[in-house]
């Protein structure tokens, strides 16, 4: 039997343009955040880590699920939202990392956004580099 080609070569080359459309938003990436001491500025006691990009990227952000769980020890139960961030193929980024939402002409309330990596996509025909997360906190 003849192997037939579906998809020709550089398809995804040729189509990048177009997906990178849907790509309205700005973002940016920080390593994981960093525990210090508590601080009257920093009451948190949270530092973002090492900035992963130079620049803002654009980026598409969709909400994929909210999950309750409920926690055994403390005997609470917490809402977990996961969403889907859609960024140029060629960004770096790794689990654990934190994006920011920094702009979103489409939806205000989304802006300050920051979402933990859970996984970073990648298959054989990509035209973004999609990336699971769930939700840190909500800007205000």
């Amino acid at each position: 039997m003849k192997k037939l080609k579906v998809i020709p070569d550089g398809w995804s080359e040729y189509h990048r343009p177009a997906a990178y459309g849907f790509l309205t938003g700005l973002c940016r990436a920080n390593g994981p955040d960093e525990e210090t001491a508590w601080t009257p500025d920093n009451p948190a006691g949270i530092v973002p880590g090492p900035s992963r990009w130079t620049d803002e990227q654009p980026c598409s952000v969709q909400v994929m699920s909210e999950m309750g769980r409920e926690v055994v020890a403390v005997g609470t139960s917490e809402t977990i939202i996961t969403h889907r961030v859609s960024l140029p193929i060629d960004c770096e980024v790794e689990p654990h990392d934190v994006i920011t939402v920094t702009e979103n002409p489409d939806d205000l309330r989304l802006n300050g956004t920051r979402l933990r990596v859970v996984s970073v996509g990648s298959g054989t025909t990509n035209w973004t580099r999609d990336i699971g997360c769930e939700e840190l906190n909500r800007g205000d």
